[in-house]
């Protein structure tokens, strides 16, 4: 989602934008939320941290 400087919202025709549009004042990102607590239920405490890190990258390849 974008927030032009005109006060409209843009949001992108895709699950992201592939650059930044023109004349925004601002960009947001939502991401998903995940519960820890059910990610450690199924990967263990351990495996936690690094489950949660190997879904992020998989939503961000590009920043991986």
């Amino acid at each position: 989602m974008g927030l032009k400087r005109s006060g409209q919202w843009l949001a992108s025709e895709e699950w992201s934008f592939d650059k930044v549009p023109p004349g925004l004042a601002a960009l947001f990102s939502c991401l998903p939320t995940m519960n820890r607590a059910t990610v450690a239920a199924v990967v263990g405490a351990v495996g936690a941290a690094q489950a949660v890190g190997e879904c992020l990258a998989d939503l961000f390849p590009a920043a991986a």
